[in-house]
């Protein structure tokens, strides 16, 4: 199932390929949120680096970036518009504000993640359990 939230500017762009401008766009919007905290930013540029240089593959970039952008439903959102198909990120908030994140390749669907309603908190992701960057 794709997911129903889009960003404003990806939302109109339903028909047409992404494009570097909208990269671009969707770097600022990362650099922008996480001017307080500019490791975020340098963290998420050194992931793509490591994806693009093939030391990582595609569902560990998922993994990574779920926990870099936890909290932020829509930077997952955007993010989820330049996976090739069958990859997305999907997020929800259930009754007690706790954020559960869903990892979905090709080949199925990683256990739900668990992420608090407090970000100092660790990610847990199946019975591993990932603390968050300091």
């Amino acid at each position: 199932m794709e997911s129903q939230i889009r960003s404003t500017y990806l939302s109109a762009l339903p028909y047409r390929q992404l494009d570097k401008g909208d990269a671009l766009r969707f770097l600022d919007d990362i650099k922008l949120q996480f001017r307080d905290r500019p490791y975020v930013y340098t963290s998420f540029l050194d992931l793509m680096k490591d994806f693009k240089s093939l030391r990582i593959d595609t569902p560990s970039v998922l993994e990574r970036v779920a926990r870099l952008f936890h909290g932020y439903p829509h930077l997952l959102e955007q993010f989820n518009a330049f996976l090739p198909d069958g990859y997305r990120i999907e997020y929800t908030v259930d009754p007690n504000k706790v954020y559960i994140v869903t990892l979905v390749t090709p080949y199925g669907t990683v256990s739900p993640s668990i992420i608090s309603q407090f970000e100092s908190e660790p990610l847990l992701l199946g019975s591993d359990i990932i603390l968050p960057d300091p």
